[in-house]
């Protein structure tokens, strides 16, 4: 009696190695597979200014104190195509302003952040 040939199921994808960076398309979106440590996490980098608090004039500061505006910018991210955060920071002057400074600068960098509950971009 004859035995059919073992048939050998093809590999889909192998595991990521380190470094692989493997680009597949899911339905219509594209995704990109990045390593743990190599930023998966999007940085936002809030400065506030410190100008004109001291007493001593240009150039001293007053440790731990700073006003309640400054300004907003993504950190550097290559897996999420995030630019340099120096290119276009957005200037906030308060608590009330500072989430819409944040919004913006998502959208000058093309980043759509996500409603938790919703899932529905924040507009």
């Amino acid at each position: 009696m004859n035995r059919p040939e073992a048939f050998v199921f093809p590999r889909h994808s192998p595991i990521p190695q380190a470094g692989d960076r493997r680009r597949c398309v899911v339905g219509s979106s594209n995704e990109v597979w990045i390593e743990r440590m190599e930023g998966r996490t999007l940085s936002v980098n809030i400065r506030f200014f410190t100008d004109h608090i001291a007493q001593g004039g240009e150039g001293y500061v007053r440790p731990g104190h700073a006003w309640f505006k400054g300004d907003v910018g993504f950190r550097p991210n290559r897996g999420h195509g995030v630019k340099s955060i120096g290119s276009d920071p957005i200037m906030f002057n308060g608590p009330e302003e500072l989430l819409d400074a944040i919004l913006k600068a998502a959208k000058v960098q093309g980043v759509t952040l996500l409603d938790l509950k919703t899932k529905k971009p924040l507009v």
